[in-house]
């Protein structure tokens, strides 16, 4: 499954999530290179033509030769990929999410570590 399509599964499954958003309330999405803002927006609204006005897409620009450079200097012994910090926060929770195992495992940890802080600041 591609970039695109795995987005679009993850709307069409919480699509009830965006639509319960107060209305003024918009979700930015924010996405690398490997995503079609055309063809996601023009999908969002074939879905539902409410979501349009929920989901609006942003898509990151590439990596600069500057920031290139900033990241071989930090690290002259790497080569390839390089990570983009706003870029690599969407891919890894695009990842997470439509692994439903992860997602789950996730899901709990974060919600039991909640729990905790709120246990914590409550009797504090």
């Amino acid at each position: 499954m591609g970039d695109d399509d795995g987005l679009l599964s993850i709307i069409v499954e919480n699509k009830q999530y965006f639509l319960d958003l107060p209305v003024q309330q918009t979700i930015m999405m924010l996405h690398d290179n490997g995503y079609h803002r055309d063809y996601l927006e023009q999908e969002i609204e074939r879905i539902d033509a409410r979501l349009g006005k929920k989901i609006k897409i942003e898509i990151s620009a590439k990596i600069t030769p500057e920031q290139k450079r900033e990241s071989r200097a930090e690290k002259p012994e790497k080569n390839g990929f390089e990570v983009v910090k706003k870029r690599w926060i969407d891919e890894r929770t695009n990842a997470w999410i439509i692994s439903a195992e992860c997602c789950g495992r996730i899901a709990k940890a974060c919600s039991e570590q909640a729990m905790r802080k709120y246990e914590s600041a409550r009797f504090a």
